[in-house]
Order: structure tokens, then C-alpha cells, then sequence
């Protein structure tokens, strides 16, 4: 009975704190790289897909990934498949996954402590707590509560396989712990955490418990997991080498930790992005190390009479660990979706045993863990409304920090994409005042002059953006589209040249060449700049489109129909390319086709007169003379267009004697 109250509060506590998320859309940090504008998720589940998955982020350079994830990953190209880019799907499959962790999480702790309501109360702790509404109403987060999902299912499997050593349950262990890995290098620490679940509760660790494992039989299960963790931690180190500080900060390390410890019981001034924790004053970091070693000191002292309390720290620091070598997000909120487990257990088994107390104590314990989950709950549902939208979640953020320079360029790109460049510009300047070598601020601040057309400020940004990051090819690459703009050819071909030299694989580079040695009649050049762009990216429609153009200026119309229609194989709306299409087989002396070809653009859009002439252009070839003489009549009628007008001139000739 107890279980089945335990799990009804614990949905219910759950979903009515998150529901808003049903509603939400995407926000603009880091779910355009990683979802919307993904081109190897946005398709769904492909092979491409497939195999991008399992190599991008095995090295820092990967493109859209900063770590290896390929679970995380193939689960995105699932939801693609099912849901396509509706974010407010995405957002219900992450609560999902939390809900399921949740619910997991109880159910792994009370088959290990047989204590229903103290293994409830962590987590509710975790369901509903402040500082975990980032993993779940962030759609990037999926990573979190996916590899938080794998965690849990490695617990359950653990708490089985130590009930019973068999194979199989040992090779369920081994699996979940891979998934977990494979999800979010976080898994790194979960082998760490069964060790630490050996001496407490399970109590099976070598020399603590009468019926505990030998020592070789102990070790012998822990190295395949210790193997694994090695793994999982070389790839996280490769991928994340640009993102790892060059030297520990013990100081801004325990404060980042001290952070975490009083944000867990105080959770304020919560927001997406904090700044980096980098230079700590002698007070605030000695006043940190006092809280960490006197909270050691006291898990050290009682280990004895309280393991609970030495194996919840224990997890806490464990999983926190690793992502205090990285630089600029050593402290953000997401990093607590699993080390707030190990607090929640040192404060749930702190508390008196419910079975065990009864009358006015059992009423105010319970009427105390209510109020304290209901407060939670409370204060991360009004925390998760601040992300319904971008602008909502960074006026936030820049509420309740600091010279927050990320924050005000993303909430610059924000307004800039809104059209409101008035308030975007004071948000990249004061970005820029934040953070002078910043080099994201200023390609931002160039993008949104770009779009403002005042090309000649924006060369500006970009220039300075090119000084501090020389070997950055997007930003040679925008710095070349701006001259373009200005008709500084040759600028803007040294500025692309360059980005090709910095990155051969950077396509807008290769694609933006291509265009101007088309548009200088060297047409072969602007070709193979065209295949270069292509080898990278066969699928991609605007490519295809330009190469099929430069291929029709060379009268090689064959090919050019056949890239026309690659292009309509990834793109089949795109009616400008079957428009050239027809073209393309028009001159190709292929008039049945071309007519087939025009037909179809025109029931798809009536008013194209490009169209419409070339269809005439076609039965003319045929000799269906009234055929042709109505659709010129057709496209005199859809003026303005150069099409009309010549039209009105065909009819002109053809009325004469």
C-alpha cells in the first residue's frame, strides 16, 4: 500500500510542477546546434545520421557535438522521426524521462534500504527540485535525464545482480552502465557510486559486513566497470581538451562546490547561464573550504554509526568532480541533476525511521517532509515558467547576475533575429564592455549590422573578430560576405581562401567562391568550388541548385538536370529548382519531360510566369501552336515580370502577317 501511495505522490508532484513545459518552445542557446538546426538530426533516423552519431565528438573539432553522446543522439533522431522539430514534443520527452528516473531512483533505493518514505523523499527531492529545472526544460538537456534514465536502470540492475551473481544480470549491469556513457560522459562516475553502494546500504564490500564479497571476487567485478569508465573518460578528455582549464583553481574549485551545497538547501538567483567562477577572494574561499571540511570531518567521523552520510557525500563530490576542470561552466545548475541524489540521501537518512516513530513525532515528520517538498515544488514551477521563450530565460539570467557578457550576446542574436536592433545593440555592446576579447560578441554584433545592411560598420566587428581569432574560418568567412557585399571581390575571395586554408571542409566558404567565379565567367573555377562544398555536403539543395546553374551556363544540360533533381530529392518544395529543372531539360531537347516538369510547378503555384512562358516555350517546340499561344496569354497576365513582357512581345510578332 505504501508503495503504491509513494509512487501516485511522486507522479503527481512530479507532472504538476513541470506541466508548462508542454507549451514551451525551443530558446536559442545551444537547441538550434543540437536539434533544430541539426543536419544530421533534422531528417530523423537516417544513416548518415547513424553513423555521425557514433564519431562526433571524438575529437574536439567534431561538428555539432562537443562530446560523445551517440545514445543521446540516436534518442534525438528518434524523436525527429516521430515528432519532427515540434519543440513542444521534445519538451514532453524530456519530462518523461524524468518522471521515469524519478520513479526509478525510489524504486532502486528502497529495494536496497527496505525504507519506502526515506527513499521517497529523495526523490521527490529530486524530482521537484529548483535547481533541476534546467535539465528537464531545456530540450538540449536530453542528454541529463537520458543518461540520468540508463543511471538509475544500473542501479536497479545492480541492487538484482547483488541479490543473485549470475551472468546475465551481471552483463545487464555492464550494459546500462554503457548506455549511461554513451548518453553523457557523466557515467564516467557511475562505477565509482556502485563501489560506494557496496559499503552502504548494500554493505558487501570486502571486510564491513559478516557475509561481504572476498577481496579478489570484489575486485574482479569492478574492473570491467573501472575499464569502461577509463574509456568513457579518454574520449571526454579528447573532445573536451579546448574546454579544460590549463591549471587547477583549488580556491574557485571548493567555492564552486560550496555553491552547489548551499544552493541545494537555498535555491536562489537561479538562471541558465552563471558567469565563470575564476578569481575568489580570500574570505569567500576560505569561508568554502570551512563548509567542505567540516561537512568531510563530520561524514568521516560517523562513518561507523552513519554510512549513510560518508556514501551520500561521497556520491555528491564523485559526480561533481569532473566538471570542475572544465573552464567557464564550472558552475551551472544542470551539473546537479545526479549529485543532488548523494545530499538528498545524507538528509533522508538523517531523519528518525518512519516505521519506527509514531503519534505526534511521525506527524510532524511528516507534515515537515511535505512542506519542504511542497516548497521545492513551488519555487521550480515559477522557475520553470522564466524558460517558455529565449527572451524570458536571458532577462532573467541578467536579473540576478553579474556582468554576464554571454547572456547579453545571446540575448543580442535574440532581438537582432526579432528585428529589434535598436535593443540588440545595446545588448552586444555591453557584451563587448563585459568581455573586450570575446571574439562571439563581435561576430554576432557584424551578423546583425549585416542583416541592418549597414555593411560597412559590420565589416568593422568583423575585422576585430578576425584579429582575436585568426584562425576561426567562420569568421573569415563572414568578414569575405561582407566585402562581397561591399563588391570588394578580391577581399572577399582572400577572406574565403583563407577559410578554406583554416577549414578545407568549410562549405559556405567554398559555396560563396563558387558564386563569384561563376559571376566572373571563370565558370569551371566556381565548379570545383562547388564540388569541394558538395563532398562535404552531397545533400544539400542550394548546392546542388548552384552547381546545376553553373553546369546550364555550360550547356551541359544532362548534368545539370541531374543535380537539379538531387536537389529535389532533399528539398521537393523548392519550386525555383524544378523551375530550373525544366529549363535544364528544355534545352536538353527533353520537351516532354520539360512539359511534365513545368506542369507540376504550375499546379503548385499558379502565379509563377517563369513557368508558365517556358511551358509555352515547349509546345512550340512541339508544334501546339493554341497550346502555347494560351499560356503566353497566361503569363502576360502575371505582371510584373520580365517573363509578361516577353510574352507580350512573342504575341506581338506572332499577330503580325
Amino acid at each position: 500500500m505504501m508503495r503504491r501511495v509513494c509512487y501516485g505522490l511522486l507522479i503527481a508532484l512530479t507532472l504538476l510542477t513541470f506541466e508548462p513545459v508542454r507549451s514551451f518552445d525551443f530558446i536559442t542557446f545551444d537547441d538550434p546546434a543540437y536539434v533544430s538546426n541539426n543536419p544530421f538530426i533534422e531528417h530523423g533516423l537516417t544513416w548518415k545520421g547513424i553513423r555521425w552519431a557514433f564519431t562526433a565528438g571524438l575529437t574536439f573539432d567534431s561538428p555539432n557535438s562537443d562530446h560523445w553522446q551517440p545514445v543521446t543522439w540516436l534518442c534525438r533522431m528518434i524523436e525527429v522521426e516521430f515528432f519532427g522539430l515540434n519543440p513542444r514534443a521534445h519538451h514532453v520527452v524530456n519530462l518523461f524521462f524524468h518522471l521515469a528516473n524519478t520513479l526509478l531512483l525510489y524504486e532502486a533505493l528502497r529495494r536496497m534500504t527496505r525504507d519506502d518514505v526515506r527513499s521517497a523523499f529523495v526523490a521527490a527531492l529530486f524530482a521537484i527540485h529548483p535547481l533541476h529545472v534546467e535539465a528537464v526544460a531545456w530540450i538540449t538537456a536530453l542528454k541529463d535525464v537520458l543518461s540520468g534514465f540508463f543511471w538509475m536502470l544500473t542501479l536497479l540492475s545492480y541492487v538484482r545482480y547483488t541479490a543473485l551473481r549470475s551472468p546475465p544480470r551481471y552483463m545487464a549491469v555492464i550494459a546500462f552502465t554503457l548506455l549511461t556513457m554513451m548518453s553523457k560522459p557523466i557515467g564516467m562516475t557511475l562505477p565509482l557510486v556502485l563501489i560506494l553502494m557496496d559499503f552502504w546500504p548494500l554493505q558487501r564490500a570486502p571486510f564491513i559486513a559478516r557475509d561481504g564479497l572476498p577481496l579478489r571476487a570484489w575486485l574482479m567485478e569492478k574492473i570491467p566497470l573501472l575499464v569502461l569508465a577509463a574509456f568513457s573518460a579518454a574520449i571526454a578528455l579528447r573532445a573536451q581538451s579546448d574546454h579544460l582549464k590549463t591549471s587547477l583553481n583549488p580556491a574557485a574549485m571548493a567555492f564552486s562546490l560550496a555553491t552547489y551545497v548551499i544552493k541545494s538547501i537555498v535555491p536562489t538567483q537561479l538562471c541558465v547561464w552563471h558567469p565563470a567562477i575564476d578569481q575568489v577572494s580570500l574570505l569567500p574561499a576560505v569561508a568554502a573550504a570551512a563548509l567542505l571540511i567540516l561537512i568531510s570531518g563530520v561524514a568521516i567521523r560517523e562513518h561507523s554509526r552513519h554510512p549513510h552520510l560518508l556514501v551520500g557525500w561521497g556520491w555528491f563530490l564523485v559526480t561533481l568532480l569532473p566538471v570542475l576542470s572544465l573552464k567557464e561552466i564550472s558552475w551551472a545548475e544542470r551539473f546537479t541533476y545526479l549529485p543532488l541524489i548523494g545530499l538528498g540521501i545524507m538528509v533522508a537518512w538523517s531523519l528518525p525511521a518512519w516505521n519506527v516513530i509514531c503519534g505526534a513525532r511521525r506527524a510532524a515528520l511528516g507534515v515537515s517532509m511535505a512542506a519542504v517538498a511542497l516548497i521545492f515544488a513551488a519555487a521550480s514551477h515559477h522557475q520553470v515558467g522564466f524558460w517558455r521563450d529565449s527572451v524570458s530565460l536571458y532577462e532573467r539570467a541578467l536579473k540576478v547576475t553579474r556582468d554576464n557578457f554571454w547572456i547579453h550576446n545571446s540575448l543580442g542574436v535574440v532581438l537582432s533575429q526579432q528585428k529589434d536592433y535598436t535593443g540588440a545593440e545595446k545588448h552586444f555592446r555591453e557584451a563587448i564592455a563585459i568581455q573586450p576579447a570575446q571574439v562571439q560578441s563581435y561576430w554576432n554584433y557584424g551578423n546583425m549590422l549585416m542583416d541592418e545592411q549597414r555593411v560597412d560598420d559590420a565589416i568593422q566587428e568583423y575585422q576585430q573578430a578576425v584579429s582575436l581569432a585568426p584562425n576561426n574560418a567562420d569568421m573569415a568567412t563572414s568578414l569575405g560576405s561582407a566585402y562581397s557585399a561591399k563588391n570588394q571581390i578580391a577581399k572577399a575571395i582572400e577572406q574565403y581562401r583563407k577559410a578554406l586554408k583554416i577549414n578545407p571542409m568549410s562549405i559556405k566558404a567554398a559555396c560563396e567562391l563558387g558564386v563569384i567565379f561563376v559571376q566572373l565567367g571563370k565558370i569551371e573555377d566556381g565548379i570545383q568550388f562547388y564540388r569541394t562544398a558538395l563532398r562535404v555536403e552531397p545533400d544539400n539543395a542550394a548546392l546542388c541548385n548552384n552547381m546545376g546553374n553553373a553546369l546550364l551556363k555550360q550547356s551541359k544540360f544532362d548534368e545539370a538536370a541531374s543535380y537539379y533533381r538531387q536537389a529535389l530529392t532533399s528539398a521537393p518544395d523548392l519550386l525555383s529548382v524544378r523551375d530550373n529543372l525544366g529549363t535544364a531539360l528544355l534545352f536538353g531537347e527533353k520537351i516532354e519531360e520539360a512539359i511534365q516538369t513545368f506542369k507540376a510547378v504550375i499546379q503548385l503555384n499558379p502565379g509563377d510566369a517563369r513557368a508558365h512562358y517556358n511551358l509555352a516555350i515547349c509546345y512550340l517546340r512541339m508544334g501546339q501552336l493554341e497550346e502555347a499561344r494560351l499560356e503566353l496569354q497566361k503569363t502576360v497576365l502575371l505582371t510584373p515580370s520580365p517573363f509578361a513582357e516577353q510574352a507580350r512581345e512573342d504575341l506581338l510578332q506572332w499577330q503580325k502577317p
